[in-house]
């Protein structure tokens, strides 16, 4: 056995070297979660890693979509830069202190797009729908070299799937393994 279940993931336990306040964002190498409760410095406590939240920013305006980054030097939310914390899923003005985040999963990344070298993929309307050669609409088979075209098929699946899970990465949904 490789692997053994510990729990969903939803909250990750830590032990934190120094006192932890409710609502404090804490970053441990590229695992970021968020506090709900006061954790003692030396006690075991829980960081959630899923969720949205609130979270105070500089004076960067944000779109619904666009990638978060946490500046724990500054304790804000930013553009770029720090750990990659999550979405924003509300726009935000540059003159509100605060953005709405979906946290992705205590996975963070490092850098921006720009800052990392990311490859930066086409967007979604580039990659156009996928047309069976090996059936009809209604499912059956098209008749003719069902082998070619059954492999021509596959071939086309696994294109059309490296161009999403690409165009994925190159907006922060997937990280490069």
């Amino acid at each position: 056995m490789n692997a053994t279940y510990v729990q969903r993931g939803e909250y990750v336990d830590i032990v934190p070297e120094n006192d932890v306040k409710a609502g404090d964002i804490v970053v441990r190498g590229r695992l970021v979660g968020v506090s709900k409760l006061d954790i003692k410095a030396g006690t075991l406590g829980a960081l959630a890693t899923t969720g949205v939240y609130d979270v105070a920013k500089d004076g960067t305006a944000f779109a619904a979509g666009d990638k978060v980054y946490w500046n724990a030097s500054e304790g804000k939310a930013a553009a770029e830069g720090g750990v990659l914390l999550g979405l924003c899923v509300q726009d935000a003005d540059a003159t509100v202190s605060t953005v709405r985040v979906i946290l992705r999963g205590g996975c963070g990344g490092a850098g921006s797009a720009g800052q990392t070298g990311e490859a930066q993929a086409a967007p979604s309307a580039a990659i156009d729908d996928l047309a069976l050669s090996s059936v009809t609409e209604n499912g059956a088979w098209s008749g003719g070299d069902a082998n070619a075209n059954l492999v021509a098929d596959l071939t086309g699946i696994r294109d059309k799937m490296n161009a999403i899970l690409s165009a994925l990465r190159a907006r922060g949904v997937l990280e490069d393994e």
